[in-house]
Parts: C-alpha cells; sequence; structure tokens
C-alpha cells in the first residue's frame, strides 16, 4: 500500500502532499525564493512529527521510510541579532545564543541570548548593561530570555578612584595638605605647595617618592596616577 506524507507550514496552511511507497522518503524543508533554496539568516525551522522533533535550522533533509500516514509540521521562527556594544570602560563583549546552526549572535524568537564583558585596566567596578538609557542588568555576564525582537545591548563600567597624598619630605618644613581625590582616566591637577619650604629651600616639584626626582610640577596636570581601585599615591 501507498504511504502519505503531508508537510504543513503552520504559518500559512500551506500543504504539500505526495504518496509514496515503502521505500525511503527523501525530502528538504526550506525558505524558498522563486522555487529555490535561499542560504538565509532571517528564519528558523523545525520539523515535527506530532510532538518530536526530527530536525531544525535553516534548512532540514529529512529521509525516512514511511510506516503510516503522517503530518509532518514546519514550524518557522523569526531570527533576531543580538549586539553587544562596549561603551565607558569596557575591554570585550560577547553575545551567545542557544540556537543552533547560526552565529553566535544571531538567535530565533524564544531563546535565551547571553551577554558577557570584561573591564578595563583602572575600572573594576561594572557599572552593568544598558537597553538605551534602561539599565537591565549589573551583572558581568547577563541572559536575556525569551527573545521576541533585535536588541542592542551597551556595557559600561565606572572609573577607580585614587588618592593623592601630598609629604613635605622634610622634618624642617612646616605646614600641612589636604588630600587629592582623583579618577582614573580623568586628568586632575595637583594642588599647588602650600608647605613652607625650610631655610634655604625651595620648592621645585613633587616626586613619586622621599628620595626621587621631582617628576609633576607645581599644580601640574597628571592623569592615571595608579589603576588600584582605592589605591594610594
Amino acid at each position: 500500500d501507498g504511504k502519505s506524507i503531508t508537510v504543513m507550514s503552520n504559518n500559512d496552511n500551506d500543504q504539500h502532499l505526495a504518496t509514496y511507497s515503502t521505500s525511503p522518503l527523501s525530502f528538504s524543508v526550506y525558505i524558498a525564493k522563486e522555487g529555490k533554496y535561499v542560504v538565509n539568516e532571517h528564519y528558523y525551522l523545525v520539523l515535527k512529527n506530532g510532538s518530536e522533533t526530527l530536525g531544525s535550522g535553516s534548512k532540514i533533509d529529512a529521509s525516512w521510510t514511511p510506516t503510516s500516514n503522517a503530518t509532518y509540521t514546519v514550524e518557522v521562527y523569526n531570527i533576531y541579532t543580538m549586539s553587544a556594544v562596549a561603551g565607558t570602560g569596557v575591554q570585550t563583549v560577547t553575545t551567545t545564543s542557544g540556537t543552533s546552526g547560526f552565529d553566535n549572535n544571531k538567535i530565533k524568537y524564544g531563546d535565551n541570548a547571553t551577554f558577557t564583558a570584561t573591564t578595563k585596566l583602572g575600572y573594576d567596578t561594572f557599572d552593568g548593561w544598558y537597553n538605551g538609557t534602561t539599565k537591565v542588568s549589573s551583572n558581568l555576564s547577563y541572559t536575556l530570555t525569551g527573545v521576541k525582537a533585535n536588541t542592542t545591548l551597551t556595557a559600561k563600567a565606572t572609573p577607580n578612584t585614587y588618592t593623592v597624598k601630598y609629604n613635605k619630605n622634610n622634618t624642617s618644613a612646616s605646614g600641612t595638605m589636604a588630600d587629592s581625590s582623583f579618577t582614573y582616566d580623568v586628568s586632575s591637577y595637583l594642588k599647588s605647595n602650600s608647605f613652607i619650604a625650610p631655610t634655604g629651600k625651595v620648592f621645585i616639584g613633587w616626586a613619586t617618592s622621599a628620595s626621587g626626582d621631582a617628576v609633576y610640577t607645581n599644580a601640574g596636570l597628571v592623569k592615571n596616577l595608579t589603576a588600584t581601585k582605592g589605591g594610594t599615591v
């Protein structure tokens, strides 16, 4: 007896009916243009027999020996693009989708996509992932569940702050100076020296050690004296 197999698209109920003998049945399921297969990144196909998934991808090549009449359903899903942007203080960003057969930044409707970031030197605090101006996560790794649209997320990090202490570096000098608080990657001015120099001495600049040469001028502009969060210079 001949066996019939119906391949039905659940999008438009377009049915293609063929009757076969007990020899193997082979066919392909794909998106076509003018009757020909076209490689595309816009749709994801899932071939099912009832609740059983028989194949999936942008094109499905199938081959079975029919044992009874059967209706195979082709589910068609939109494919969306996930974009990760490295914002302030972010070194790298990646996206990983759960949709097999596609690049990591491509994902089918309803699947989950994971966004991962690493921060730059001097940016130890990760601010979060933003969708436009809306913060969606504070974690370096964020999983967007049930994707339903093209999505662009931007990762941002906060620059470290550090303290600059002023040392008169001579027991005969007098006076005090308050500390400065600086931010990594932001140019800032050192304070103008207000210590009173010992007799016969003249202030020539700021050094980074008690025995070192002066490397910064009075009230000089400096940047990134340390990358350590909460560090002291």
